[in-house]
């Protein structure tokens, strides 16, 4: 009878994927070109001869190449089935750690539905879940990581280190998650199970995966920091100053606790497995809460930059709930702690509910910049180049992922240069000078794949680009991204030859063309 309310929470896990299965975010694609590259031989490369490391996901991406090479499954399969595994099992250890206190078996059940009632009720976990990106495998490892720790033996913490060396090259951020961990449980035994030995193999564990990896890029790219370091600086993204914006729906998806508010001023006695758990999750939820004031924020719906830590947050607020119902018990101010959890559920899934309201609209209509949470209109624009494009043709866009992932034969160049080096620098200095510098658009790439022109640059800014286009370029056709623009793609007018067949389609010049919303004058809406 017990395992039945795991199992249902697997359920749940699964059902929203009926309908979130298809959806892969656009950014995804990035690092799905970059592994089938790597599969069949030509490198860790985007374009041909070309190493410039344009993704931000070592460990996802490689994975992903070595699950290409070993079955017969694409890269979106693949990509998903790891998330949702990545997902389950993060709820699994989750029970796992729950099941293991020390406490009535009624009251780890009760705290395990409190847990789900906090994760499940999270549109971001279930979107993230395989929307393509690391974020499940980030959040598995972390998850696991915290688990390990509160095993007593030093071989098992020794393992909780390595699960945080792997994070460590996940995401950029990574290595912060694994160093505020080890600085928080550091002495976290007792005097007579530490030992400095122990320390020191549980350090190196956790630094193995991350000087590796670091020992290859500089190798292959010749480089010590990923290309994304140049191209996506703080704010270009996000523009929230200090986060504050981005992290408040998270602090309102609790806001549920704001009624148990005065259970803060008890003096609340934890259990020692609790004590553990609060100290293990703590540098993890620093180091989000860090990256995310770093960033700035992010363009993507539901926090992506918090979803792999939400776990923990949910396993640290179930333990605290019980502990504060039991003393509350315990001093005869609550006689019935069971009814009471169910009641502080129910307020946490309608506080979550319509905390998430809003951009889950957005996201269901397909409009906006979460438009771009589907990536299948990208797929179709780059599914039309492959067609119609000859093998080789230097493509330049603004939206990398899917239109590059469908034209495995194409050059592409990225505007917002994630895998040029030229590119990122002149984007890192905020594009001083307009299209007539930006070094990609002055070699002449032979079709341009543009959203819009400018964006929030300025009318000026608008005028120039579009008088540049008009006097080097051919309008060809466009093609709909979702409920927000489309892809305007043009060709160089002294190559016609690139194409494999006329299109029969014009537009004049002096047809007004609608822009498309972007983030903080980008030239276009892509992370």
């Amino acid at each position: 009878m017990s395992y039945a309310v795991p199992a249902t929470a697997l359920a749940l896990v699964l059902l929203p994927q009926l309908v979130l299965y298809s959806h892969i975010t656009d950014d995804a694609y990035i690092s799905f070109r970059y592994a089938d590259r790597l599969a069949s031989g030509q490198g860790l490369t985007f374009n041909p001869g070309q190493r410039v490391e344009g993704f931000s996901n070592p460990l996802w991406t490689l994975l992903i190449a070595g699950a290409v090479c070993l079955t017969p499954f694409s890269a979106p399969e693949i990509a998903r089935f790891l998330g949702v595994v990545c997902s389950l099992l993060t709820v699994i250890c989750a029970w796992r750690i729950l099941s293991k206190d020390q406490i009535d078996p009624g009251a780890r059940i009760a705290n395990f539905a409190l847990f789900c009632a906090m994760l499940l009720s999270n549109p971001g976990f279930h979107v993230y879940a395989t929307a393509g990106l690391e974020g499940p495998l980030l959040m598995f490892l972390l998850t696991v990581g915290v688990a390990l720790s509160l095993k007593e033996a030093g071989a098992w913490r020794c393992l909780a280190g390595f699960a945080f060396g792997l994070a460590s090259i996940t995401r950029p951020e990574g290595l912060l998650y694994g160093l505020l961990w080890f600085a928080f449980t550091f002495k976290l035994r007792s005097s007579a199970a530490w030992s400095p030995r122990r320390e020191l193999a549980r350090l190196a564990c956790l630094l193995l995966p991350w000087l590796a990896y670091e020992l290859f890029r500089w190798l292959y790219f010749g480089a010590f920091l990923p290309n994304t370091f140049a191209a996506k600086p703080p704010g270009v993204f996000g523009g929230d100053t200090l986060a504050v914006r981005y992290l408040w729906p998270w602090v309102m998806s609790l806001g549920g606790l704001l009624a148990l508010s005065p259970l803060l001023l008890l003096r609340v006695d934890y259990s020692r497995q609790s004590k553990v758990l609060f100290r293990a999750s703590a540098g993890p939820l620093i180091a989000a809460a860090l990256f995310a004031m770093y960033a700035r924020g992010d363009w993507m719906p539901f926090g992506r930059f918090v979803v792999p830590v939400w776990p923990l947050i949910c396993l640290a607020v179930a333990a605290w709930l019980h502990s504060a119902i039991e003393t509350l018990k315990g001093n005869s101010f609550l006689r019935f702690p069971g009814a009471a959890k169910c009641i502080v559920a129910l307020m946490l899934v309608l506080t979550s509910m319509l905390t998430w309201a809003d951009p889950l609209i957005e996201y269901i209509d397909n409009k906006g910049i979460n438009m771009l949470m589907r990536g299948h209109d990208q797929i179709a624009a780059g599914q039309w180049l492959s067609e119609n494009v000859r093998e080789g043709t230097t493509v330049a866009t603004i939206r990398l992922g899917g239109i590059s992932y469908a034209a495995p034969d194409l050059v592409f160049w990225d505007l917002n240069g994630l895998t040029d080096k030229e590119q990122a620098v002149f984007v890192s200095q905020g594009r001083p000078g307009g299209p007539r510098s930006d070094p990609i658009l002055n070699r002449f790439p032979q079709i341009l794949a543009m959203v819009e022109y400018a964006g929030s640059q300025g009318p000026k800014a608008v005028a120039d680009i579009r008088k540049w286009i008009d006097e080097h370029y051919s309008y060809i056709r466009s093609v709909p991204q979702g409920r927000s623009g489309a892809f305007d793609l043009w060709i160089l007018k002294r190559c016609p030859d690139v194409m494999k067949q006329a299109t029969g389609q014009r537009r004049p010049s002096n047809q007004p063309i609608e822009p498309v919303p972007t983030i903080n004058g980008n030239l276009g809406g892509r992370k």
